[in-house]
């Protein structure tokens, strides 16, 4: 009886390994698109943002080098003051209009040569959309209330597709 204990439980112990779908998890300090996975070791935000929306950029690379292809994420968080550590979704108004996933974006002497592939993109509510949330850790602000460190998870969903994102370290201003 022990015996069949044990096979059952290794039995269900399988079935559960088999059973997790790598949509379920973002790598870290990187997205997954369905299974995909990308890694995002920067984070940048644009020149200009401050209270009430912050731009919020991940890439597979610095981009102050000169040459480099890029793995890139972006979307807008909107805020009524300064972004602070909580929940956001897009059925409360927190997030913009334009979310961009894109692989193998090119750039040359600092100029870019190729946009790469799109992975997701959408913009006033085009490409799919359907619902957005963000869940921000922690965050660090600069006297302009620029982000310069954000711990963040995030999850878009598309008619077909699903983003999961997170990462945890410092945010540069990129112009």
């Amino acid at each position: 009886m022990n015996k069949l204990l044990v096979l059952t439980l290794l039995l269900s112990f399988q079935v559960l390994l088999v059973g997790c779908n790598k949509d379920d998890e973002a790598p870290n300090n990187g997205f997954s698109i369905n299974g995909n996975e990308y890694a995002t070791g920067f984070a940048y935000t644009t020149e200009g943002n401050g209270a009430t929306k912050s731009i919020l950029i991940f890439s597979s690379v610095d981009r102050t080098s000169t040459n480099y292809t890029e793995n890139r994420g972006r979307f807008d968080l909107r805020f009524s003051d300064t972004l602070i550590p909580g929940e956001y979704n897009s059925g409360t108004g927190a997030f913009g209009d334009t979310f961009e996933f894109s692989e193998g974006i090119v750039v040359e002497d600092g100029v870019l040569v190729s946009r790469g592939t799109k992975l997701v993109f959408s913009t006033s509510g085009s490409g799919g959309f359907q619902s957005a949330t963000a869940t921000v850790h922690s965050v660090s602000l600069n006297a302009d209330h620029q982000v310069t460190q954000i711990d963040i998870d995030y999850t878009l969903n598309f008619e077909d597709i699903i983003v999961r994102g997170n990462y945890s370290g410092a945010v540069r201003i990129s112009f």
